[in-house]
């Protein structure tokens, strides 16, 4: 994480530990996203992983709940959101069911669970 960068950062205004944990653990480094967020939610998942390479901007993927309750998680990650997938950004965006949409500038991750409120987080 860049140093000047590191004092406002500190909580980034997240109040949900598993967004929270999400964003530490995950998102913070932008480099080799789609592999991280991969094993991310493999490792979420009680079973075995369901991922799926979704258009070339863009990636997806399942996994159950963090309890394990067999409710489906699924995600996923646009490369481009102010450029080749601004349309669909703006049409997840809208979306209700998108529950957590989490806005890094130039990609975003959009995670669709049924048992959350939605949120958009700016990272």
């Amino acid at each position: 994480m860049c140093i000047a960068r590191w004092w406002h950062s500190k909580g980034f205004g997240i109040q949900s530990p598993w967004a929270y944990r999400l964003v530490t653990t995950v998102l913070q480094d932008r480099k080799d996203l789609r592999p991280r967020l991969e094993k991310y939610f493999a490792a979420t998942q009680q079973g075995e992983a369901a991922t799926q390479q979704g258009a070339p901007s863009t990636s997806s993927g399942t996994g159950n709940d963090e309890q394990g309750a067999g409710e489906v998680v699924r995600w996923v990650l646009l490369e481009d959101i102010r450029g080749r997938d601004r349309e669909e950004w703006k049409r997840i965006v809208a979306d209700p069911e998108a529950t957590a949409v989490f806005d890094m500038r130039t990609q975003a991750l959009v995670v669709y669970d049924p048992k959350r409120y939605k949120q958009i987080y700016r990272i």
